[in-house]
């Protein structure tokens, strides 16, 4: 479970989310969506954003203050 989360995540917010292939929804099965769903967003709770210069930074810059607040 472990890789298919980090693997969503990156889909996800790869290049701030700001592409055309960042994956927007998840097919999940009943049996385990919630611990994939708990997993998710514990793992993008931890996504710093920030100064690209930054090495602390994973994401930045981003387009909408709203993607930076949420």
């Amino acid at each position: 479970m472990k890789a298919t989360v980090e693997g969503a995540v990156w889909g996800g917010f790869f290049n701030s989310g700001q592409n055309c292939g960042a994956s927007s929804r998840y097919l999940v099965h009943e049996a385990i969506y919630d611990e994939f769903a708990g997993k998710f967003v514990a793992a993008a709770k931890r996504l710093r954003v920030g100064d690209p210069l930054n090495p602390e930074t994973m994401i930045g810059p981003v387009a909408y203050r709203g993607h930076r607040t949420t």
